[in-house]
């Protein structure tokens, strides 16, 4: 089976080397950690870029971890993530000239003979493990200065958007069980790199370009840093909301895309997931196990196996799996002016309106009771941002309140007598709140809900208390 699966049945891939490299990729790593090491910088100066080194990336995620001011590493944080404005901090700060230098090679004589012109790169993790979650860990990143542990490859500019699938198959789960049969060590470097199947260009129609494109547009672009690489595949908006749980489902439509594009069966697709899934659960090998056990305590699933089959099923049957839009454009600041009497009629009203908003996006339709009880659930003291709450609920018990859901019917198309619910997405942008209304609405519906299910587990229990002594007065 597992050779099945390497082989494929389609027999479309190809080693990426030298005497057939279809996408006229060139590698290099830019800068050495310690060779290189007296060009880096302390604190960030003038005319110097980030330096970025691979644990800050993950796949399709070029803001994974940043640096702290007594120098230890951290995983970004999900509120950081949904601020587009945010970026990464880096240990070191290197000169711009030196970063340009290294993107460009020179002849005997000084003259530029080659340059990247654009304004990312496309990057992975030479540190990788076969048995760790996932292997292959690939990116774009704004254009920068990357550490030797960051391995680049420049494709040729004449691939165009195809790019982006370029970057999509070195993230697919079929590619990542491709290189764990390559891989030995604990180094992804350019001669094992060189082996690893990778679709050539000329194979992606222009039904696959539909359907990958737009997904890994979305899944790559969520900061403004990477606006010249939103460019490049067409899209000229603002970034994209980071929401992990749509990112799960259009990575699975990608990895199902994938197995297809590579000619694998569903029980091949099935193996690559969970050998024991086709073999037996006595069967000695693994693939991604580290994967499914971490998915397995997080969410009491294998939330990608239940993801990527439901996606490969929903192809089969050929039913439309949605291409992705942009998302409603979100604040950075609030309304410039409020009128006396207007709604909303203060800059505290106004967050309200967005947080109701964000409430309504995730939780769904809410009538006022429900709608009051997430607003007032009580968060953790360590919930970020949650010092806001005091002065944007002020209204939700007086008479503004009343104000302030009138005009979100009139303005979102709900009638007074529904629950308050999304009707007409477009208004989102007039009242749409920002990366703090979007996390703290998140937290409250998490947090109403561990306070509904500890409510219901009380009742039960006396009613269960209830039953028991009714039992021994009978008795």
């Amino acid at each position: 089976m597992r050779d099945a699966v390497t082989a494929g049945e389609g027999k479309q891939a190809k080693v990426v080397e030298p005497a057939q490299n279809p996408w006229g990729i060139s590698f290099m790593a830019m800068l050495h950690m310690s060779n290189d090491s007296h060009l880096f910088k302390d604190e960030p100066v003038a005319d110097h870029l980030p330096l970025y080194e691979a644990k800050l990336i993950h796949q399709f995620d070029h803001r994974w971890a940043t640096y702290t001011a007594d120098g230890n590493s951290r995983d970004v944080t999900l509120p950081e993530k949904s601020n587009p404005d945010f970026t990464v901090t880096p240990r070191y700060w290197v000169s711009r000239a030196e970063v340009e230098e290294r993107l460009c090679k020179r002849d005997r004589d000084g003259r530029v003979i080659w340059q990247w012109e654009r304004d990312w790169l496309i990057g992975w993790r030479d540190i990788c493990r076969a048995t760790d979650e996932r292997t292959v860990i690939a990116s774009v990143v704004p254009r920068l200065g990357t550490g030797d542990t960051l391995l680049l490859m420049f494709p040729d500019a004449k691939h165009g958007a195809r790019r982006a699938c370029l970057l999509a198959d070195q993230c697919s789960l079929v590619h990542d069980f491709a290189a764990r049969q390559k891989i030995g060590g604990t180094h992804l470097k350019y001669h094992v790199k060189k082996q690893i199947v990778n679709l050539p260009p000329h194979h992606y129609t222009e039904a696959d370009l539909a359907f990958i494109v737009p997904r890994v547009l979305e899944l790559t672009y969520t900061a403004h840093d990477l606006s010249g690489w939103a460019q490049d595949l067409g899209y000229d908006g603002e970034p994209f909301p980071f929401d992990p749980d749509r990112r799960a489902t259009l990575r699975a439509e990608l990895d199902a895309w994938y197995a297809k594009l590579y000619g694998l069966t569903r029980d091949e697709l099935r193996y690559i997931l969970d050998p024991a899934d086709v073999m037996g659960e006595d069967y000695p090998s693994e693939t991604f196990r580290v994967l499914k056990n971490k998915e397995l305590k997080e969410f009491g699933e294998y939330r990608t196996q239940r993801l990527v089959l439901a996606a490969w099923d929903a192809l089969e049957t050929q039913q439309p799996l949605a291409t992705p839009s942009p998302k409603p454009v979100r604040r950075t600041a609030p309304l410039p002016i409020y009128a006396e009497g207007g709604t909303p009629a203060t800059e505290a009203e106004d967050w309200l309106a967005g947080l109701v908003c964000d409430v309504l996006l995730q939780a769904g339709p809410c009538d006022d009771n429900r709608l009051r009880r997430i607003l007032g659930a009580r968060l953790p003291e360590d919930t970020p941002h949650a010092e806001r709450l005091h002065d944007w609920l002020g209204a939700v018990n007086t008479e503004r309140w009343t104000h302030i859901c009138g005009w979100l019917r009139d303005l979102l198309g709900v009638a007074a007598t529904a629950p308050l619910s999304i009707r007409n997405p477009e208004a989102l942008a007039d009242i749409i709140g920002d990366y703090r209304t979007e996390s703290l609405a998140r937290a409250l519906i998490e947090a109403r809900r561990h306070h509904e299910a500890a409510l219901a587990e009380v009742m039960a229990d006396s009613a269960s208390d209830a039953q028991t002594d009714e039992l021994r007065k009978q008795g």
